[in-house]
């Protein structure tokens, strides 16, 4: 039998949907999608305990027995909803076949996993598979590659993440973004500079900006309109205790927050449970 886990990537700093040509500032964190594989000539998925009609998974199945051929095992997925990502059953199933035939290099399973990813159209495929497969931090920008962080200077601060999942409304982005087109470029690229600033301020260990570097990213990725209504009220609550918070994600929107000290961390996760939301703390 063959374990293995994949993690969940969140964003720290940036707009995954807007900055296209801009950075982003990403990382994994411990919400892992967990597989048990083993040898069988027949092939089946088994998602948190119940064997699955392969029908459900038509295309990730197309997909990755066009570039591996007949798929083959027994694939036991376990993970804890909302959070993992949508493609996350995908690339699980092709690191399944790829660790069956005996393959573990690296770098050979990254661009498997990018391959797979960039035929879903999964956004940020390169990123995701970078860090899906090797875990850490990075800051990245389309053409120009992936530029490891460090995670312990991260850590510094008491990350917390509120499992307020809500799927992203581009309407009002795509509004703005028809009708004032140089306006929305203006936002967007200032995003890219925070974005920068942000990895600046790692690499020098000037910590003490990234608070306020992340709270402008909100108020920009805010500007562009892809805050959700339904985080809106939770983020004035953040920020009325005191820390720091913004709503981020892939192709699901949660919020990630920062706590300077463990008295705010836990006013913090005593306030998530009058607003009836789960506070987890985040640890690399």
């Amino acid at each position: 039998m063959i374990e293995f886990r994949l993690p969940t990537v969140v964003v720290l700093c940036g707009e995954p949907y807007c900055t296209q040509d801009e950075p982003l500032i990403a990382t994994t964190i411990d919400e892992y999608l967990t597989c048990r594989v083993r040898s069988s000539h027949d092939f089946n998925i088994i998602e948190n305990g119940k064997k699955q009609d392969l029908r459900l998974y038509k295309r990730e199945i197309e997909i990755v027995s066009s570039i591996f051929g007949e798929l083959k095992g027994e694939i036991n997925i376990h993970y804890k909803k909302p959070l993992i990502m949508p493609e996350g059953i995908a690339v699980a199933i092709t690191l399944a076949q790829i660790l069956l035939r005996g393959e573990y290099n690296e770098e050979y399973v990254e661009r498997e996993v990018n391959e797979v990813l960039s035929i879903l159209r999964a956004i940020k495929p390169e990123l995701k598979a970078r860090l899906m497969i090797r875990g850490g931090a990075c800051a990245y920008r389309e053409r120009e590659g992936a530029f490891d962080l460090s995670v312990d200077l991260i850590n510094k601060f008491r990350w917390f993440l509120i499992k307020r999942v809500v799927n992203l409304d581009m309407s009002t982005y795509n509004y703005a973004n028809t009708y004032f087109p140089e306006v929305m470029e203006i936002v967007s690229h200032s995003i890219g500079h925070v974005v920068l600033e942000f990895a600046r301020a790692l690499v020098s260990k000037e910590i003490s900006k990234i608070p306020h570097l992340v709270r402008i990213n909100c108020n920009l990725v805010r500007a562009l309109g892809l805050v959700p209504k339904e985080h809106e009220r939770i983020l004035t609550d953040v920020y009325m205790q005191g820390a720091i918070a913004e709503s981020v994600g892939f192709e699901k929107r949660y919020i990630l927050g920062i706590a300077t000290n463990d008295i705010l961390l836990g006013n913090m996760r005593a306030r998530g449970v009058k607003l009836g939301v789960r506070f987890t703390l985040i640890q690399q």
